[in-house]
This record gives structure tokens, sequence and C-alpha cells, in this order.
């Protein structure tokens, strides 16, 4: 049997798994939105590429959240992934509401759906990727 302390340890290893999943999350997504604002600006494209660019960053982040957070922990990768993409979204929908962007609909649902779910695949690979040693 775990003692209390063994328990707590783990509990404070996911949390800051997932922490760390989350600012990876965001750096990632920014990443991508600097990457996809060069590519509108020198390819001339319509505005309505950014839905799909947004959307498409926001997959990237809950993706890349996840892949952090399960590969710190190095199990768990579905419920930490998960978890930091969830918690990721919610970083962005709570510092957007603080901008004054707030929007509540299908869409934000649409979104949160996307980030659960490419989060969750993420720790799934970052838990299953394991880094390849060099043997002399």
């Amino acid at each position: 049997m775990k003692s209390v302390a063994q328990v707590q340890s783990g509990w404070r290893d996911a949390v800051l798994s997932v922490l760390i999943g989350i600012l990876c999350g965001v750096l990632f997504s920014i990443l991508l939105l600097i990457l996809f604002s060069i590519l509108m600006v020198l390819q001339d494209m319509p505005a309505g590429a950014v839905q799909p660019f947004a959307f498409t960053a926001i997959a990237g982040g809950g993706f890349g959240g996840g892949l952090f957070a399960g590969r710190l922990f190095g199990h768990k990768g579905l419920a930490l992934g998960g978890a930091a993409g969830f918690f990721y979204l919610l970083l962005l929908l709570l510092s957007g509401a603080l901008l004054g962007q707030a929007a509540l609909g299908g869409a934000v649902l649409l979104k949160m759906v996307v980030s659960v779910l490419t989060g969750a695949v993420g720790g799934i690979v970052g838990v299953n990727t394991r880094q390849r040693r060099l043997h002399a």
C-alpha cells in the first residue's frame, strides 16, 4: 500500500506536468499563429482563412500541451493530456473574457472538444515516445 506522502507526490507531479503542458500548449499555439500570420501576409490569403487557422492553432496547442504533459509524467497520457487540453482552452477563454472578447456558443463547445481530444492524443503520443539512447 502506498503511503500518504507517495500519493501526494504523485498528485503533485501530475499537476505540475499538466501546468507545464498548458504553458507549452500556449507557446505552441503562439508559434502556429505567428506562422499562419506570416503565411497569410505572404500568400495574400482571404480573411475567411482566419477561422480555420485559429482552429488549427487551438488543436495544435492542445496537442502540444498534452504531448508535454504525458511525456513529463510518463504514464496516464490520456487523462493528463485531456486535462492539459481542457485547462489550456479554459485559459484562452478566460484571457479572452478579460480582454472583452468573450463568446459563448457552439463554437466554444467545438473548440473545447477539439482541444481535449487533441490534448488526449498528444498525451498518448507523449507517453509512448521515448528518447533513443546511443549505446557505446
